[in-house]
């Protein structure tokens, strides 16, 4: 496995920052600990970048300290994992002990792996802007803040908990479901989801500098979607391990297109070819799984308003899938 560590950071003083949608989460299989997250902010002002929001401690766990950031908090989260705390104690020592004196704009994570024990829990201020909120797994929190609704946080869990392969494959894939434009609604009028992502993976032998991934894209020039650009970084680093390689190529003769106004699918490839079509919602509900030709067009017209995932299963393996489109009637 190569490692990547890709930070640009230009200016030193920014004071705070927030990431509007961000994930922690622990391996139950190999005891790494990852953490991912993106901001509609052009973090290049802040110091380290949009990652500023992450701590992971190896082979114990990992806490974000986002909406308004101060790295008062964070520093005192920090000691507090280091300290052995959990989560639940960490996050009420964090509000109660609050650097600013108001807890109630801030947002936290945390997940912690304690003698064979996996510990997760989150908080959201109610003074947060709005649409706010976390969702607490078992070895993973999801938060978020200033997103465009509950689809966003709904679609990153259902990505994570779907994917295969290790925790960092399972960290992209869960921004993967925050792919979509005004994901963090300040960025609904560029068309993409944000300005700046990062993923973090540490092995549990891993130290400081040392770590697995550490890919951070603190901007990106506007109207490119820094998802999209972190996902090509990170399989550059190497991408997901235990999973087909071949099924991770997106090929170029492969084009999914969707049209709003016509509320078409079109597909369409250099030349022609088989290929079988996976559409499901945002709960992984299949609608329709078929074997088409391409080029080919699917009417989506009667399918229900919402959100929509489609995946393209080409000749020799190849894919093309995780792109979202959505309807509206």
């Amino acid at each position: 496995m190569k490692k990547l560590f890709l930070l640009v950071c230009l200016i030193q003083s920014c004071l705070f920052a927030q990431d509007t949608f961000s994930i922690i989460a622990i391996d139950t299989s190999t005891g790494a600990v990852g953490s991912a997250g993106a901001s509609c902010i052009n973090s290049l002002s802040i110091p380290g970048g949009c990652v500023v929001i992450s701590h992971i401690q190896p082979g114990r766990g990992a806490i974000h300290t986002q909406a308004q950031y101060l790295a008062t908090n964070k520093q005192y989260g920090i000691s507090l994992m280091q300290r052995g705390k959990l989560p639940r104690e960490i996050l009420d020592s964090l509000t109660t002990y609050d650097a600013g004196g108001d807890s109630t704009v801030r947002q936290y994570g945390a997940v912690v792996w304690d003698n064979g024990q996996l510990y997760a829990d989150a908080f959201t201020g109610s003074a947060c802007f709005d649409y706010k909120n976390h969702i607490i797994g078992p070895n993973y929190t999801i938060q978020g803040n200033i997103l465009s609704g509950q689809p966003i946080l709904d679609s990153m869990e259902a990505r994570f908990l779907r994917a295969e392969g290790d925790i960092a494959c399972r960290l992209m894939e869960a921004l993967e479901g925050a792919n979509v434009p005004g994901a963090d609604a300040r960025c609904l009028n560029r068309g993409i989801s944000s300005l700046s992502a990062f993923l973090r993976v540490a092995r549990p032998t891993d130290t400081l500098g040392g770590f697995q991934y550490e890919i951070n894209l603190p901007y990106v020039s506007s109207g490119i979607e820094p998802i999209d650009s972190l996902r090509s970084l990170f399989e550059l680093a190497g991408g997901c391990v235990a999973v087909s390689k071949k099924s991770e190529v997106i090929p170029q003769d492969l084009q999914v297109v969707y049209e709003p106004n016509t509320q078409i699918l079109f597909i369409s490839g250099t030349t022609q070819s088989v290929a079988h079509l996976r559409i499901s919602n945002l709960q992984g509900q299949q609608v329709i799984f078929n074997r088409i030709t391409v080029p080919a067009q699917i009417d989506c017209s009667n399918y229900p308003s919402g959100w929509w995932i489609y995946s393209l299963q080409g000749e020799g393996n190849r894919s093309k899938s995780g792109k979202y489109f959505i309807l509206n009637k």
